[in-house]
């Protein structure tokens, strides 16, 4: 669903600079699901509905003695830390706000949205969310600064479509 979206957003502000916009974020998305994965892998940190118990196996959830919650589908009990969705969220944040200043407060507004619903329906705890954001983020800034370190190579190849320019919105 981001990388759709994200398309979109590319596509209207910055038609000339589309192929390079899709080439970042699709790297930034990619490297950083990768560090997400190896580092879900190395924590193997409980998620709340496994720590905090309370979970049947038949489909349905009950945290407290009259609270009661039908889930579509058995919820993950490990790798909690750090939150993909986190991650892969404010790793676009990040890549758009650079090249889209006037985005990143809305953006970054939208992230904690994402980082509380993470929270809110279970799925995280708020450390999960915060990590995943920082690797996003961080993951996004050292392929933005690897992107400016090979653009001397990459305008042999592309031109001035490699050039590196801030749209006004």
């Amino acid at each position: 669903m981001l990388f759709p979206l994200c398309l979109i957003l590319a596509f209207i502000f910055d038609r000339p600079h589309f192929k390079r916009n899709v080439v970042l974020l699709a790297v930034v998305l990619v490297v950083s699901g990768l560090i997400n994965s190896s580092l879900k892998d190395y924590f193997d940190r409980m998620r709340p509905l496994a720590k905090f118990g309370g979970w049947k196996e038949s489909g349905v959830w009950h945290p407290g003695p009259n609270e009661t919650y039908t889930v579509m589908f058995k919820p993950f009990m490990y790798g909690s830390f750090p939150s993909g969705h986190c991650a892969s969220f404010f790793g676009a944040v990040t890549l758009f706000g650079i090249f889209y200043r006037r985005l990143t407060a809305g953006l970054l507004f939208l992230g904690l949205i994402v980082m509380v619903s993470r929270v809110y329906v279970g799925a995280h705890f708020p450390l999960d969310t915060v990590g995943g954001a920082v690797i996003g983020a961080l993951t996004a800034f050292v392929v933005f600064r690897a992107y400016l370190a090979s653009l001397p190579l990459l305008s042999k190849f592309w031109g001035d479509a490699g050039e590196v320019k801030r749209t006004r919105l």
